[in-house]
């Protein structure tokens, strides 16, 4: 019975492809956490061999592609016989449901995302779809966004100019909740800035903040408009 289990989990499950790619490589391929700019094509081919490229192309394509249906079959009656099982259920009906309600995803990914599941399942219920691609969806999606962007590489490499989807643009632009003003980041991790609320602390109010003056360092007034307490400003160069 072992050997048919592990003849079941590990048959033609496709090679993840970021295990093919070098640290710098899957770097190159991540969103910038300290850039600016949004992710760029030009900068992120000098890290790739052009000779490498069709290689990693290839392999993500093929790891994109859908579970086996056969694979997920047996794997989902596996999942009934294993879990405990709601007594309203019918088996025909939950089998072809999940069945077709996760075809789409790749069959490392799905296997995975199975597993975590059932390990996070402390009374061993059965794991719901929600459940199942709340964890397999968002390793799809990176793993689309890597093909996507191995390709928008490779045309840098072959000399092509990047697209407007691809050239990279100031983070303000892509999210413009993510800009913040001076006085709205004051504001935001002030203690007390609701006026209704007991104890209200109306310094920030007196500092006249105004978003659209250019910031500059502060003086020693604004720290004691602050409440900076002035025997510390004293030990400040």
């Amino acid at each position: 019975m072992a050997t048919a289990l592990q003849t079941i989990e590990t048959s033609a499950t496709p090679t993840d492809p970021a295990k093919l790619m070098t640290p710098p490589e899957t770097w190159a391929l991540a969103d910038s956490q300290f850039s600016s700019l949004a992710w760029d094509a030009a900068y992120a081919a000098k890290q790739f061999h052009p000779a490498a490229l069709p290689r990693l192309i290839a392999a993500h394509d093929a790891a994109l592609a859908p579970v086996s249906g056969d694979w997920l079959q047996k794997r989902l009656r596996l999942l009934w016989k294993s879990s405990v099982v709601n007594g309203s259920l019918d088996a025909t009906a939950w089998l072809h449901e999940t069945g077709r309600l996760l075809a789409d995803i790749p069959q490392d990914i799905l296997a995975d995302a199975i597993d975590d599941c059932v390990k996070a399942s402390e009374r061993g219920f059965m794991p719901t779809v929600g459940q199942i691609r709340a964890i397999a969806d968002p390793r799809m999606q990176q793993r689309e966004t890597h093909a996507a962007r191995l390709r928008s590489i490779e045309r840098v490499k072959n000399g092509a100019t990047a697209t407007k989807a691809e050239a990279p643009r100031p983070r303000a632009q892509i999210d413009s909740s993510l800009a913040e003003s001076t006085a709205d980041i004051l504001k935001r991790c002030w203690p007390t800035m609701n006026k209704h609320e007991p104890g209200y602390d109306d310094r920030s109010e007196k500092l006249n903040l105004d978003p659209s003056r250019p910031c500059k360092k502060p003086t020693r007034a604004d720290y004691l408009a602050m409440g900076v307490d002035p025997s510390v400003l004293e030990g400040i160069a």
